[in-house]
């Protein structure tokens, strides 16, 4: 079991641009998003972290998945984050390679895996 402070702060950040991100800053875990599909997105992720699914750490560090599984552990909470942004608005959906994202049982971890940035980088390389 993850011991976790009750008392835990969240906060909702907006920001500039086509991504998001939860972590860890000032003792207090932090959602910034780009768009209300994305706050839906990221509000999951901190929805995962009260529930002790996962540990958020710092800006631009993977987080700490609960029983440390590894790769599979975070497909299945990007999964759960993207179908719940997909929920909120289908349309919002990024692009992969793979294809998929049109319907909840599309958004897998082929999906996930073709996932790229506007710079055609691979969001989540290596799962």
């Amino acid at each position: 079991m993850i011991d976790k402070d009750l008392d835990e702060v969240y906060t909702l950040k907006q920001i500039p641009g086509a991504v998001g991100e939860t972590y860890r800053e000032d003792g207090m875990v932090v959602m910034e998003y780009s768009s209300p599909s994305m706050e839906v997105h990221e509000l999951r992720h901190g929805g995962q972290n009260a529930r002790n699914e996962l540990i958020i750490t710092g800006r631009g560090e993977s987080p700490a998945w609960k029983g440390g599984l590894g790769h599979l552990d975070r497909l299945s909470m990007e999964v759960d984050a993207y179908k719940a942004q997909f929920g909120f608005s289908a349309g919002s959906m990024p692009k992969s390679r793979n294809h998929g994202g049109y319907s909840f049982g599309s958004i897998n971890r082929k999906y996930l895996q073709g996932l790229y940035d506007a710079s055609g980088n691979l969001l989540y390389p290596g799962i």
